[in-house]
């Protein structure tokens, strides 16, 4: 069931954008960042929230592209699955090249999220190129995030065994040649 128009869209933009991944064996999200760098140009440095406890309170992730490079922050205290889902995501919006977002649609963003400042000081100092992982009203929000779950779904397929537990001994055997001879980790 979907809940915002426009949902199925979405999700293709995620699946097409996750199909143009660098995924291979052995998968690691860690990897993945490097290899993501190194295609664009510029470094992804991954941080938790630790300087800015109001923040990291009331914000999950934010991504914060420089000139020479991307930030990506993820709650702090925030481990395994969960910071990993949360990295994801804001590397959705870097991958889906949310960034380019005009000041205003920025604005309007930002003002759902802060509606208690006033709209003036929001345009003001909204940068085109910052935002939140929140609700999901905004069309890149939910983009950014079936980016993040598909990608997870996606690495965990290549992070499990090669090797069934009910292999037989023959099978087990070829299937730890071809795993050796790709250099995939078990």
């Amino acid at each position: 069931m979907h809940y915002f128009v426009g949902e199925d869209e979405d999700k293709e933009i995620a699946e097409r954008a996750v199909a143009k991944m660098p995924m291979q064996r052995p998968w690691s999200l860690d990897r993945l960042i490097a290899e993501l760098s190194l295609q664009r140009g510029r470094p992804i440095v991954i941080a938790p929230l630790q300087h800015k406890p109001k923040l990291s309170g009331e914000v999950s992730g934010l991504w914060v592209p420089r000139e020479d490079r991307d930030l990506v922050f993820y709650r702090a205290g925030a481990t395994g699955m969960q910071r990993d889902a949360i990295i994801c995501h804001e590397l959705g919006h870097i991958v889906l090249s949310h960034g380019r977002l005009s000041r205003e649609a920025v604005a309007r963003y930002n003002s759902r999220l802060n509606s208690r400042l006033p709209r003036e000081m929001i345009t003001r100092f909204s940068t085109p190129l910052c935002l939140m992982r929140s609700q999901y009203e905004e069309p890149v929000e939910r983009q950014a995030e079936w980016f993040s779950r598909i990608l997870l779904e996606k690495g965990s397929e290549l992070t499990a065994p090669l090797v069934p537990e009910d292999a037989s001994p023959r099978h087990r055997r070829m299937l730890e040649r071809a795993a050796r001879a790709f250099g995939w980790d078990q």
